[in-house]
């Protein structure tokens, strides 16, 4: 199977102009009725994946292939582009680049059949991230910036923090440090609203990186230490909880 070639630009275009149809716009045919049972079986599946990813890869890709055979079976379509996402997630650690891509071009193109703003606002930051992967950096930074205006318009604050920090590493990695620090920014700022605890000590730590190559050492040193407090609190936190399952 031969993979076309995607102008990028126009699927960036079209997905701007369709978001803003979304709010106002009903869809034409009533949603069916789903099996409360079988969509829990579809997210554990998921949840589980996404749990595995990192480290049980092959586990978190047949957790992904489970859950979107019941998704399937249900017809229920947001329950496949979840399972898609996560599949292209793991084939992208795998290094199986080209069909990563692949499944994730298909979790955005059904995103936007769906008109489901929050799914498409990540499918749009997973696809990102990938393209970033394969330093295809300009098809990254457009994709990024249509997340954060579909996050911005539907007030998706997890997303937009995100998609800010994933833009500002961007940044850093290519030394726009003065672009990447206002990014951050905002990001921290949504991060503390949300109490997004572990991607804030992220955030804090990109803050020190950027302040420390524009030379302002002791912004640098404040944020390190930040970043380090917060890390150490989730740390301990995590202590706890082991240890009063066992």
């Amino acid at each position: 199977m031969r993979l076309k070639k995607i102008n990028i630009f126009f699927l960036v275009s079209f997905l701007l102009i369709g978001n803003c149809l979304f709010a106002s716009q009903p869809s034409a045919k009533p949603k069916p009725k789903l099996n409360y049972l079988d969509s829990l079986k579809v997210m554990a599946f998921i949840n589980l994946g996404w749990k595995y990813s990192s480290d049980y890869m092959i586990k978190s890709l047949s957790c992904a292939d489970l859950a979107y055979y019941y998704a399937h079976e249900m017809k229920w379509k947001n329950g496949e582009t979840e399972a898609l996402l996560l599949k292209a997630r793991v084939l992208d650690y795998l290094v199986n680049y080209k069909d990563a891509l692949l499944i994730d071009l298909l979790a955005l193109k059904t995103s936007i059949e769906l008109k489901d703003s929050i799914q498409l606002a990540r499918a749009l930051r997973q696809t990102a991230g990938m393209y970033n992967t394969q330093s295809k950096i300009n098809y990254s930074i457009q994709l990024l910036n249509a997340s954060i205006d579909i996050s911005r318009k539907i007030k998706f604050s997890k997303g937009l923090g995100s998609a800010l920090s994933d833009l500002a590493s961007i940044y850093i990695k290519h030394a726009n440090y003065k672009q990447a620090i206002p990014l951050l920014n905002e990001s921290v700022l949504l991060k503390i609203k949300i109490h997004d605890s572990l991607n804030l000590s992220n955030s804090y730590r990109k803050l020190s990186m950027a302040y420390f190559e524009i030379g302002l050492y002791e912004k640098s040193i404040d944020y390190i230490f930040k970043s380090i407090k917060l890390g150490n609190q989730i740390n301990n936190q995590k202590q706890q909880s082991f240890a009063y399952y066992q």
